[in-house]
């Protein structure tokens, strides 16, 4: 799963347009419960990046937690 971020972020006194994408990772009871959510709903996911693998040093988001909100 792939999750988009989009935001405005203040940096230096001025306000700075933000966008990334990054893979992600859901294991168990998350990855369940991620599958039930609808393409493009806005959540708010909480976990930690780490490396792919031992030998792949990708940065990917391990989420272990995820619920919907409305827009902010």
């Amino acid at each position: 799963m792939v999750i988009g971020h989009n935001s405005i972020q203040i940096e230096a006194g001025g306000e700075r347009q933000t966008r990334c994408e990054i893979e992600t990772v859901a294991i168990g009871d998350v990855a369940v419960r991620l599958s039930a959510h609808k393409l493009n709903q806005i959540l708010r996911v909480r976990g930690f990046l780490s490396r792919r693998s031992l030998t792949n040093q990708k940065l990917v988001l391990h989420v272990v937690d995820a619920k919907s909100i409305s827009n902010e």
